[in-house]
């Protein structure tokens, strides 16, 4: 028997019915288009070209709250009973979950423009989020005896960090699409997962496993196998989230742009220094560098993207926004400038036979760089 249209859409939309959860996580609005292609269109705001993005409808903008919200609501709709999604408790909690704490329209006050657009606030409250999130977690760390340094103070982070933290923010703010969404002061999905990564980095260090470095003498030296399983199941789950972004970027027809972002950041950032003995790939330089790439508008992209800020925070917090090279650039740096302190580095050598002036030539002498191949170091890169 033939069923109306009416039957069938309350059939279709009925809360609750079964799902495929990774077509849930790949894409809520299945079918629909991002409105956002490369990083310099989505900046200078032409993000409207109808050849590009034919199937973007007024609603589906970023701007407009109930549209990005959709994606959490509809996952909800489904796996939960439809007396609870549809009860005022729920639709309360919901509600102040995904609320704003501060509005992203106060960008002028009385006529005056405080600052230039709405862009311009989201940086500022993605600014003030971070570096209170630093704030609080250096001393909560120390209080609770989590590993740390205990010589890097806050008064280290502005002497020293806090100028590179905000260039780092600014590009994680502009290559993470962040100016299209509603501002980062949101519980979910943006301060809550951000916690999460803030706390996780800290308290898996408590795991004597974990207790070990990403660089070439660590992993061929000294990873228990204990960590090689560990990162197995780390790169498996990553791969994964990898696949569901590309296959967003693929529906949106943005890969191409996304892909060549990717390319770009490898080259200026991963590329020019892995191949170094000293190469240490600090959890802050990994989350910042892999996070700003998680920019889709879906909740389980967004929850990504937050929850790797949140690591990177952790790392400037606990242990400072060390070099990535770690003693190869110290050295470097000292030596060119020739700090005094290096004058135990300071060598005095003879000339070649062949110079019968009998004077002699100083220098540095060589840094010492940890080999793999043999394990052998005199520290731990």
């Amino acid at each position: 028997m033939s069923m109306s249209k009416s039957q069938e859409d309350s059939q279709t939309n009925t809360p609750g019915a079964s799902f495929s959860t990774e077509k849930e996580f790949q894409d809520e609005d299945y079918g629909k288009e991002e409105s956002g292609g490369s990083l310099v269109l989505d900046v200078l705001g032409s993000r409207r070209d109808s050849s590009y993005y034919s199937a973007v409808t007024e609603e589906d903008e970023l701007d407009n709250p109930e549209a990005e919200s959709s994606h959490t609501s509809s996952f909800w709709r489904r796996i939960l009973p439809t007396q609870v999604v549809s009860s005022r408790s729920w639709h309360l909690c919901n509600e102040f979950l995904t609320k704003n704490l501060a509005s992203d329209e106060w960008h002028s006050i009385k006529g005056i423009h405080i600052l230039d657009g709405v862009e311009a606030v989201r940086l500022v409250k993605f600014f003030i989020t971070s570096l209170l999130f630093i704030l609080a977690y250096h001393p909560l760390v120390r209080s609770i005896g989590w590993e740390n340094d205990s010589n890097y103070a806050i008064a280290d982070f502005f002497l020293y960090d806090f100028n590179m933290v905000a260039l780092d923010i600014v590009v994680f703010f502009l290559v993470g699409r962040l100016f299209q969404r509603r501002g980062v002061d949101r519980l979910w999905p943006q301060i809550i997962p951000m916690f999460m990564g803030l706390i996780y980095p800290s308290w898996s260090a408590e795991l004597w496993f974990l207790r070990y470095s990403v660089s070439s003498y660590e992993i061929v030296c000294r990873w228990p196998w204990q960590l090689f399983a560990y990162a197995i199941l780390a790169v498996g789950f990553g791969v994964w989230l990898v696949v569901l972004h590309i296959r967003g970027f693929q529906r949106r027809r943005i890969w191409v742009s996304r892909f060549l972002e990717v390319c770009v950041t490898c080259c200026i950032f991963l590329f020019p220094v892995m191949s170094h003995p000293n190469f240490h790939l600090h959890h802050w330089y990994f989350s910042w560098m892999v996070g700003m790439h998680a920019n889709l508008e879906n909740w389980w992209s967004q929850m990504v993207q937050a929850f790797l800020w949140g690591q990177y925070l952790n790392g400037i917090a606990v242990w400072g926004r060390d070099p990535i090279l770690t003693c190869a650039y110290g050295y470097f740096v000292s030596t060119n400038i020739h700090c005094a302190y290096m004058q135990c580095f300071y060598d005095q050598h003879d000339d070649d036979d062949d110079d019968t002036s009998g004077t002699n030539t100083t220098g540095y002498k060589p840094f010492v760089e940890a080999d793999w191949r043999n394990c052998s170091a005199s520290y731990i890169p």
